[in-house]
């Protein structure tokens, strides 16, 4: 390090004695020692500069640009891939919060929930029972695997009992109704008795169900669970004319609510509560449920009429449409009997002309020619006139320009095919009718071509 300060300064020092270690000097026989040339110690020293500069500066600004970009890389992984990865987690907890709602919201898969849970209130005897039914023995009633609305509308359109069971899994008084009225064979006889016509249903469902908690303010219900039987009623009043009957309405006939005491016997209330009240509003739900039925044959025939009356409507404007395009198709063929006529009038020039020889479906073979700029639909026309008889008689119809309108974008329904003889046996059929008869290769100038009909 001094002797860098030393050459800095431009001092050199030297030893005032020579060590052991440094080669004699001006000794006899030895080679002059060689001294360091000026130009030697400069580079020595820009060596070592350099040294340093590469120590002090390039160094650091290198391990700092590594630095920095190793974490702009950390910051663009972190700020692309997990975004993404936050995407999709996000898309995919929204997907499945979406589907659970959807779950959640509908009524139907409610009440199958709400079934299932019955199900496993049922001692394992009753499963058993529910699962095989042996004996046609039930361990619940069949509920109805809709929606409150749907039973609701069968009750009132088909004149039934429906009955209502509801719950509420956070405050309930009392489960007894579940064990000895829901699971009661005399209470599940009632649905499945056959003398009452399946006249009954059940429905029912827990306050989670927005249905049932609709229901259960509307009946005003002030304890769970509840049972309830709503049927069709109307009463009589008086009028001038004599009694008539108010309006059938659905009504609540019958319930239980937060249980039956230990004292009270199910099959009694049963009785009391359910079965003599059917009997008691059977008899006019009857009469209710025949006016239905003939409103419902009323409607019946009055749409089949209805639909009858269409039917007859749409075969007479059928009748029309066909009595009209017929006509209109008469008319058109006398219009273009004139243009067939001037043709043949044609026939000694036989110049720029199509010989087109014509087998008919008679057998006879007329020859007639056709300008090679005319469209092959004439050709049809005149086949057409030939086999009406049309051909020699007089051309009466005349159309004028906004008469000729009609016939813009009409087509003739010809009932026949021309085709060629030779093979590989071409058709007319095949072109459009607007084509001019000197595109077509196998009848200009000349050809032969035979009616088929269709």
């Amino acid at each position: 390090m001094s002797s860098l300060w030393s050459r800095l300064l431009g001092r050199q020092q030297y030893n005032s004695l020579p060590t052991t270690n440094d080669p004699p000097q001006n000794l006899p026989g030895s080679f002059p020692a060689e001294t360091a040339s000026p130009e030697t110690g400069n580079q020595s020293i820009r060596t070592s500069i350099l040294e340093w500069l590469i120590f002090l500066i390039i160094k650091p600004i290198t391990f700092a640009a590594v630095f920095v970009l190793a974490l702009f890389s950390r910051f663009i992984s972190f700020l692309y891939f997990d975004s993404i990865d936050i995407r999709r987690s996000r898309s995919a907890s929204e997907t499945a919060t979406t589907s659970c709602n959807a779950l959640m919201n509908d009524p139907i898969s409610k009440v199958e929930s709400f079934v299932r849970a019955l199900e496993e209130n049922l001692s394992p005897e009753q499963q058993y029972y529910s699962q095989n039914y042996e004996n046609n023995v039930l361990s619940l009633p069949p509920f109805f695997h809709g929606s409150y609305t749907q039973a609701l509308y069968m009750a009132i359109n088909r004149g039934k009992f429906l009955y209502v069971y509801l719950t509420n899994p956070s405050n309930e008084s009392s489960s007894s109704i579940f064990d000895r009225i829901i699971t009661n064979p005399k209470f599940i006889s009632i649905f499945t008795t056959e003398n009452r016509n399946n006249q009954n249903i059940i429905w029912g469902g827990d306050l989670t169900n927005s249905e049932a908690y609709q229901l259960a303010n509307s009946l005003n219900v002030t304890k769970f669970p509840f049972l309830g039987l709503l049927c069709l009623t109307r009463t009589s009043t008086m009028t001038p004319q004599g009694p008539s009957k108010t309006p059938p309405k659905i009504s609540l006939i019958s319930k239980i609510q937060g249980g039956i005491s230990d004292d009270q016997d199910p099959n009694k209330v049963i009785q009391s509560k359910f079965i003599k009240r059917t009997l008691k509003y059977e008899p006019e739900l009857s009469l209710i449920r025949a006016e239905l039925k003939e409103k419902y044959m009323a409607e019946l025939v009055r749409k089949q009429q209805n639909a009858d009356y269409q039917q007859s409507l749409l075969k007479d404007k059928q009748k029309k449409a066909q009595k009209e395009r017929k006509k209109l198709a008469a008319d058109y063929l006398r219009w273009k009997q004139l243009h067939i006529q001037k043709l043949r009038s044609q026939q000694a020039d036989r110049q720029h002309m199509a010989k087109i020889a014509i087998k008919m479906a008679g057998g006879n073979r007329e020859t007639f020619y056709f300008p090679e700029d005319s469209p092959i639909e004439d050709i049809y026309l005149y086949v057409e006139l030939h086999q009406k008889s049309l051909i020699d008689e007089e051309a009466n119809f005349t159309a004028t320009g906004r008469e000729a309108e009609k016939f813009k974008d009409f087509e003739y329904p010809y009932q026949f095919r021309l085709v060629s003889p030779v093979p590989p046996l071409p058709s007319l059929n095949d072109y459009d009718k607007s084509t001019k008869v000197k595109d077509v290769s196998f009848i200009y100038p000349s050809g032969l071509l035979m009616v088929e009909r269709l």
